[in-house]
């Protein structure tokens, strides 16, 4: 029986670990690369920022500084979804999908 590589749990890693930068600018590495690298980074920032600050004050800014991605990256890898409006006066709520 051949041993199955498994990845990470979401958590296990730092967000911004060297091992698994992309440099800025053009590369030859495919978008869909760079958005599966982006997304583990941002699940493991997210697990990390939680346990720091707690559920109630992670901010997306937290965890986005935490994984060395945009917060215009974080919205369009559809992680979560943007606040209803600037002028909606809450504070904004974000889903986390697999």
């Amino acid at each position: 029986m051949a041993k199955e590589s498994l990845s990470p749990l979401p958590g296990a890693r730092e967000g911004r670990d060297p091992s698994r930068a992309i440099k800025r600018g053009p590369s030859r590495v495919p978008p869909e690369v760079v958005a599966a690298n982006q997304r583990e980074r941002l699940y493991d920032a997210l697990v990390h920022t939680v346990a720091e600050k707690g559920y109630a004050n992670a901010t997306v800014s937290d965890i986005c500084r935490a994984a060395g991605v945009t917060r215009p990256a974080f919205y369009a890898l559809e992680l979560s979804t943007p606040p209803k409006g600037p002028a909606s006066g809450k504070p904004a709520q974000c889903r986390i999908t697999p």
